[in-house]
């Protein structure tokens, strides 16, 4: 399969806005077909994944509300927890 031909929805969660647009415009060059959301927090991160069908994410670990592994923790199932 053509990498360039896959759509594939990206979501991309930093609180530094730089960081994010430079990520989101080096996937946006070798993926034309990429969808990028964006966000800065974790709560606006989970937000999004209950909106969206999300393929990927990108995750800093340090986030003004809480921590990456934090969204981790809250997006995994609980059924998949021992």
């Amino acid at each position: 399969m053509d990498r360039l031909a896959l759509s594939i929805n990206i979501l991309l969660v930093d609180p530094n806005k730089d960081d994010r647009a430079l990520c989101a415009e080096r996937l946006s060059a070798d993926w034309p077909a990429v969808t990028i959301f964006e966000a800065e927090t974790g709560a606006a991160a989970l937000a999004i994944c209950q909106s969206e069908a999300i393929d990927c994410i990108l995750l800093e670990l340090h986030l003004p509300d809480m921590s990456g592994l934090q969204v981790l923790n809250r997006l995994i199932p609980r059924a998949y927890h021992p």
